[in-house]
């Protein structure tokens, strides 16, 4: 997402529900992750959510991993608006809109020939492409941002322990920058997370998970 204050959602791996917080400390809890534990454990609305964004219409889009789909959800009542990626995805474990309000982006797969990033349409949840992007750069593709000024994307390349920063202005050729290695020093990282722009879409900020830290 974007450094700025304002109403924010978090996901909720855990028990598969997802909660729209805002700064007035109202708190909506959406969906519910399984009836019961144990072998005869049966899912309901989500399996294995990793990232949650903001769509137009005060309505999120989630990354539902574990059911291989993205889902499109109001902020306000927490009803379904419609189900996107059914038969499209692989595992989903990223999402953000595109600065145009019309599409969404989606990290999918795990790594070499599977992962890739794919760009729906929000009206009727279409797929409209794939980023052509070079063979083995993504390596469970994770995080996902796009910067306020709508031009650049940022992915937390998870098992390739960097960043990519892509040039999203011309979806059919977007230019690709790595940022970061593997390590525990000053600009390395270890299985980046997530990642955030700031305001003026200059610095990224990324959840550098097994270092334990921002950067």
């Amino acid at each position: 997402g974007t450094l700025s204050r304002g109403p924010c959602v978090c996901a909720s791996a855990g028990d598969g529900s997802f909660q729209d917080i805002s700064l007035n400390e109202k708190m909506l809890t959406i969906g519910s992750g399984y009836s019961c534990s144990g072998p005869d454990r049966v899912w309901l609305d989500f399996r294995q959510l990793f990232q949650v964004c903001w769509a137009p219409g005060h309505t999120v889009l989630v990354a539902d991993a574990g059911n291989k789909r993205i889902q499109h959800r109001s902020a306000n009542t927490g009803d379904l608006v419609k189900m996107m990626g059914e038969g499209e995805l692989e595992e989903p474990r990223g999402v953000c809109m595109l600065s145009c309000g019309s599409k969404l982006i989606v990290a999918d797969g795990e790594q070499h020939d599977s992962a890739c990033l794919k760009v729906f349409h929000l009206s009727n949840g279409s797929l409209h492409s794939v980023l052509p992007l070079a063979k083995g750069l993504l390596k469970r593709p994770i995080g996902l941002a796009v910067s306020p000024d709508g031009t650049m994307l940022a992915v937390a390349n998870n098992l390739a322990d960097n960043v990519l920063i892509l040039n999203v202005s011309d979806l059919a050729n977007p230019t690709v920058v790595q940022v970061g290695q593997h390590g525990g020093g000053e600009g390395e990282l270890d299985r980046p997370y997530d990642v955030a722009f700031t305001p003026d879409s200059q610095q990224v900020a990324v959840a550098d998970g097994n270092n334990q830290r921002i950067q």
